[in-house]
């Protein structure tokens, strides 16, 4: 009952307190059905409690640090045994232990700040790892994600690598303390000379100060692994976080950032996630870089711990460290303090708390650090304040996480984006319908994507067009979040609608209707072919075996293959008919490709035929020319081939032939170019094909034109080099368009072979 009556005043508080943001809502509403349909995602990006969660671990980090900077400085021993807990959040095993810290004392046995001989090593390698194995672990998980050909391995992807980003922004000061205290070392007496000292590393006195082992842990585990994750960390922070992009003004990042959260949690949009926003949605644009900020101030006051340390027992600089540890607060807390730098009010309000009890601590650094003689540093005077602040500082935070819990479960405060915002409770329906349409949109998406180049579901993709247009037109009048995202999606399916338009040759809508059709005439043959009677089956199968056998048996009686006459224009062929007709884009030869080739060949066995598609290169050795002929058919057993080229000739004409050449043809030599038929490729490869061939370069044609002796030679061999590299790569030989583009090397080459001919 006492229970009852303390949360019904609570809650009467915070409603006197506090403004409501969402309207409550009856089951029995229609649009609390619709919201209830909506939230099937199950999909949140809250981070009420994690920006506040952050917000208290940061402030015990920081906190841990000033424990371990104060061991040597005359606090009571009585506040750093109470607060010895702090550590944990630093994940500071090392001053648990019996030697981990000097608790207060003068001059203890060991380091002030531990010691763990002969294992720290161990101790720092197993912090400095865990970077390297969270990435080994990332990409094991994307490689297994690709393998199984997962569509949805971007977004997870990226889901993984936001958790690990936010995992290691705490673990940040962690990794850096158990790293940087590698550097530091310290006097101590000499077992065997009691009369001398030597310099040994704080942390593991068994090893010299700047020995082999120190250099090896130092060199090894703290540079090696240790400085790339501590610098390239935070370079990492920023890159993702900017990769959001950048805006003019808090509204309309704040409109933009809405936008995407809402999308991500109707699940209609996974940029969200894609963009990394949820390492700065906590944020205003002003401070949208504050995680990184975070970082560079944990490193800035480990700087301090480690590198303004004196070797124990000097302590000249500790007057120093506890000064700047000081300022550096207090001016980062200042400057963020009056940013207000989180989207929401109660976030800011906390932080300012903290940042003032932290403050606190830095002034109480600063005295203790500089040995000054007060009121306020006598032992007793000491504890006393310390208890007090941070003893009301746990109560004030405490009393606030309630009245904040009791007020964001009845919804008087919560996170911007949710399923009972204005956004979606003033507009459900559409709303609804909007969300319906982008799904149905994203499979239509994927359908294309599968589909074959051929068959597309162009009718579909133009209809959702027009839909989406209605709906983005809806969103922009009613000035909706989700216009962006209605506006994207439409704008990507109109994209594949135009690409699916232009390739598509059967409409995937009918493919359905053709094997429905198919289907049916095959059923209405089994239904003929039942009602038959058994001896008239027979007769049609004897029959038909009949057939086969007579045209098998005409078959091997036709031993030659006749083929085109060697003269005989092919029109038929696509790569023939768009050769150009006209003589000055061609190189003149005074030799007759057709004497090579023959219209006919013995062939018995029709086994050793294979229907190819290549293209070879002809080079008549005696005048230098080449040319360019497609290959169709191969003999494998004799080397055969039957094949198609063009030339012209002195006359001169423009001359397209057909007919079989052996691969061993006298004066020509023969080389194979390309290979666009894969079933043949493992024979193409067999056979002696030339090595891919490179670009004219500039400097070879301005050399030609500035060298007149023996050009037309070497304007033959431009040529052929060219038309050989356009075949090679742009996969059939060159045609009237392509060659006009080079026109004036064809007229250069005519121009000295009139010269020749003179």
């Amino acid at each position: 009952h006492l229970k009852h009556r303390l949360e019904h005043s609570i809650v009467k508080l915070q409603t006197q307190i506090f403004v409501p943001t969402a309207p409550l809502l009856s089951k029995d509403d229609d649009i609390y059905r619709i919201i209830n349909y909506l939230s099937q995602t199950h999909r949140s990006v809250s981070r009420f409690w994690i920006e506040k969660a952050g917000l208290i671990i940061d402030a015990f980090q920081i906190y841990g640090l000033i424990w371990q900077l104060s061991q040597p400085w005359p606090w009571p021993s009585s506040w750093l045994a109470s607060t010895r807990w702090t550590v944990v959040f630093n994940m500071d095993f090392l001053s648990f232990l019996p030697n981990g810290a000097g608790m207060g004392m003068i001059a203890p046995p060991y380091s002030f700040w531990g010691e763990l001989p002969s294992q720290y090593w161990i101790y720092a390698l197993t912090f400095a790892i865990l970077p390297y194995l969270a990435l080994l672990v990332y990409q094991m998980q994307l490689s297994w994600w690709k393998r199984r050909l997962d569509s949805q391995y971007l977004v997870k992807s990226a889901k993984l690598e936001n958790f690990f980003l936010g995992i290691f922004q705490v673990l940040y000061l962690p990794i850096g303390l158990a790293l940087m205290r590698l550097y530091n070392c310290m006097i101590i007496a000499d077992p065997i000379d009691v009369h001398a000292s030597k310099s040994v590393i704080s942390v593991d006195p068994t090893a010299l100060c700047h020995g082999f082992i120190h250099m090896a842990m130092a060199g090894g585990i703290g540079i090696i692994l240790g400085v790339p994750f501590l610098i390239g960390f935070p370079v990492l922070l920023h890159r993702r976080i900017k990769s959001y992009g950048a805006y003019f003004n808090d509204e309309e990042y704040e409109v933009h950032l809405e936008a995407k959260e809402l999308s991500y949690i109707l699940g209609i949009s996974d940029e969200y996630v894609l963009m990394y926003m949820q390492q700065h949605a906590s944020y205003r644009l002003r401070m949208m870089q504050m995680p990184v900020q975070i970082c560079l101030l944990k490193l800035s006051l480990l700087g301090i711990f480690i590198f303004l340390r004196s070797t124990y027992p000097n302590i000249s600089n500790q007057a120093m460290q506890g000064t700047l540890y000081f300022l550096v607060l207090a001016l980062y807390f200042i400057y963020r303090d009056c940013k207000m730098p989180f989207r929401l009010a109660s976030t800011n309000n906390l932080m300012i708390f903290i940042d003032w009890i932290l403050l606190f601590d830095a002034i109480m650094v600063l005295l203790s650090a500089n040995n000054v003689r007060s009121a306020l540093t006598v032992a007793s005077v000491k504890v006393m304040c310390l208890n007090f602040v941070h003893t009301w500082a746990f109560i004030i935070v405490g009393c606030w996480c309630i009245v904040l819990y009791f007020s964001w479960r009845h919804m008087k405060l919560t996170w911007p984006t949710h399923f009972n915002m204005p956004a979606i409770v003033n507009h459900a329906k559409l709303v609804r319908s909007w969300v319906d349409t982008a799904k149905k949109a994203q499979e239509l998406l994927h359908k294309d994507f599968v589909s074959p180049s051929l068959v597309k579901p162009v009718d579909e993709l133009g209809d959702m067009v027009k839909i989406l247009h209605s709906h983005t037109e809806e969103a922009l009048k009613l000035q909706h979040l989700l216009h962006i995202t209605l506006h994207d999606i439409t704008l990507q399916v109109q994209n594949v609608f135009v690409e699916s338009s232009s390739t598509t040759i059967l409409q995937a809508s009918k493919i359905d209707d053709c094997i429905h059709s198919f289907a049916f005439e095959l059923e209405r043959y089994r239904e003929k072919h039942s009602i038959l009677h058994p001896k008239k089956r027979d007769a049609l199968f004897k029959l038909r075996v009949l057939h086969m056998l007579s045209d098998q048996h005409h078959h091997n009686h036709n031993d030659k293959q006749k083929l085109p006459s060697t003269h005989e224009i092919v029109d038929d062929d696509i790569d023939f008919v768009q050769l150009t007709l006209d003589v000055f884009l061609h190189q003149w030869i005074n030799w007759n490709p057709a004497t090579f080739l023959h219209s006919e060949v013995d062939n018995n066995d029709q086994t050793t035929l294979v229907n190819v598609l290549w293209y070879i290169t002809l080079q008549h050795e005696p005048c230098q020319t080449q040319l360019i002929a497609k290959v169709d058919m191969f003999d494998v057993k004799s080397h055969w081939m039957h094949i198609k080229l063009a030339y012209c000739s002195m006359e001169p004409q423009v001359h397209v032939v057909a007919g079989w050449l052996r691969l061993n043809a006298g004066s020509l030599k023969i080389e194979f170019l390309l290979c666009k038929d894969i079933e043949s490729w493992d024979l193409f490869q067999s056979l002696p094909h030339r090595s891919p061939p490179s670009r004219v370069s500039l400097g070879r044609i301005e050399e030609l034109i500035n060298n007149q002796s023996n050009s037309l030679v070497e304007w033959c061999r431009v040529l052929n080099d060219w038309e050989s590299w356009f075949t090679y790569h742009m996969k059939h030989p060159p045609t009237n368009i392509d060659k006009k583009k080079i026109k004036l090397w064809y007229d250069k080459y005519h121009q000295y072979r009139t010269l020749n001919e003179k």
